[in-house]
């Protein structure tokens, strides 16, 4: 009998997934930028950079509800030029009034864990997209100086509520978590 010839192992596709998890955090970070006015307006935007060997940019986005929700939203990208990266905060620009600034990286970690920690206490948990983009942030322990924001607005959680939020569920978990009048809600018109 034939002895069965091993087939060739075929190069592994490329995982953008893997490589962030596997090797983002080696990088140096190359920018922190994020949105003013979160004190007023509920919302930050944060885009934290970082310079992969090539010369190319990894990104995570995130969108910080430090009023309620936490980490409404997150995105990651790898592999991106420059113009790649002007026409990603392009895009975002256009969505709403981002002017995006500077800040350190302290400022952009200790709000969006902040922020996740505040959601989390009331019952509300991050898309599945940021347990991959929390990659490109340093990880959360005691080697990062802690800032302590004020999370909620005016002592209380305040939902906002987005065109994509089920606002029927996080009227419900506000209810179960800190009880009927103790939170704040704005409906868009």
């Amino acid at each position: 009998m034939a002895k069965k010839k091993k087939k060739p192992s075929l190069p592994q596709a490329f995982s953008e997934v893997r490589y962030i998890k596997e090797k983002a955090r080696t990088f140096p970070i190359d920018a922190c930028l994020y949105t003013p006015g979160w004190e007023e307006s509920g919302f930050c935007q944060i885009l934290i950079t970082r310079k992969q060997p090539s010369g190319k940019f990894m990104i995570g986005f995130f969108l910080v509800d430090p009023w309620c929700l936490g980490i409404k939203n997150a995105m990651y990208r790898v592999n991106m030029t420059e113009d790649d990266m002007d026409e990603f905060l392009h895009s975002i620009e256009l969505q709403g009034d981002s002017n995006f600034q500077s800040c350190e990286y302290v400022f952009a970690h200790n709000m969006i864990f902040g922020a996740l920690e505040y959601a989390e206490d009331l019952g509300f948990f991050p898309n599945s997209d940021f347990n991959v983009a929390k990659y490109i942030l340093e990880e959360d322990n005691d080697d990062i100086e802690l800032i302590e924001f004020e999370f909620g607005h005016n002592g209380k959680p305040h939902f906002f509520a987005g065109p994509y939020d089920d606002v029927r569920r996080v009227i419900r978990t506000l209810e179960k978590s800190v009880g009927s009048g103790n939170f704040h809600y704005t409906a868009p018109l």
